[in-house]
């Protein structure tokens, strides 16, 4: 069995799985599971209203940071930040277009540590900002779903899959979006998992936890 080290966007189902691999390894398989833009609103902090019960699960069962804060508040640096150990600078890691290889290209990023002492390195979903960032970090391409972050839209005050959106009905959300005119923070859709990129990351690294066992 390969000493796995899998990056993951809200993939907590893998997590209990990968646990249950490492057990027999004489190093310990490791999944970071990284979430765009989580605030700490969940019950393990406090929060009266989310229910989070697999987060509150890995809190209760492993160590919960209460003074915790990001290196940049914009999404590319702060994952270039947190993936090389490096602070942002007023040269590198500013703007959410950023990226590791570029900025600081002699760095050693924490997968390719990983890589470098054995283990077998996959990246699903959205890691770097930009899935060609730090290629050689991967034991195999880097991997992201089809379709965007908006894959199901509010357009017009109706719920839209956009993968079934007809293309004036795309670009109109695409201009209401430009003036400021965007649908609710949430989305309750009835709609299977795997119809938002989420979804299809998570059933992707349970399948690789699966071959690669």
């Amino acid at each position: 069995m390969k000493n796995l080290f899998i990056f993951s966007v809200a993939c907590l189902l893998g997590f209990l799985s990968l646990s249950t691999f490492a057990q027999n390894s004489v190093k310990p398989n490791v999944l970071v599971i990284i979430v765009d833009d989580l605030r700490p609103e969940v019950a393990a902090y406090g929060d009266q209203i989310a229910h989070t019960p697999n987060i509150d699960y890995l809190a209760e069962t492993g160590v919960l940071f209460e003074n915790a804060f990001t290196a940049v508040p914009v999404c590319g640096a702060s994952r270039a930040a947190l993936l090389s150990g490096k602070k942002p600078t007023t040269n590198r890691f500013v703007d959410y277009n950023s990226r590791l290889d570029i900025d600081l290209p002699d760095a050693e990023s924490l997968p390719n540590y990983f890589k470098d002492n054995g283990y077998y390195t996959i990246s699903n979903g959205k890691v770097f900002d930009a899935t060609l960032d730090s290629e050689s970090a991967w034991s195999e391409p880097a991997w992201n779903p089809e379709g965007e972050w908006t894959s199901v839209l509010f357009v017009r005050g109706r719920e839209l899959p956009a993968r079934n959106a007809r293309r004036d009905d795309l670009q109109r959300a695409y201009l209401d979006h430009q003036l400021g005119i965007i649908g609710p923070a949430f989305e309750r859709l009835e709609a299977a998992d795997t119809d938002y990129p989420d979804g299809r990351v998570a059933e992707k690294t349970i399948e690789d936890l699966r071959r690669l066992s």
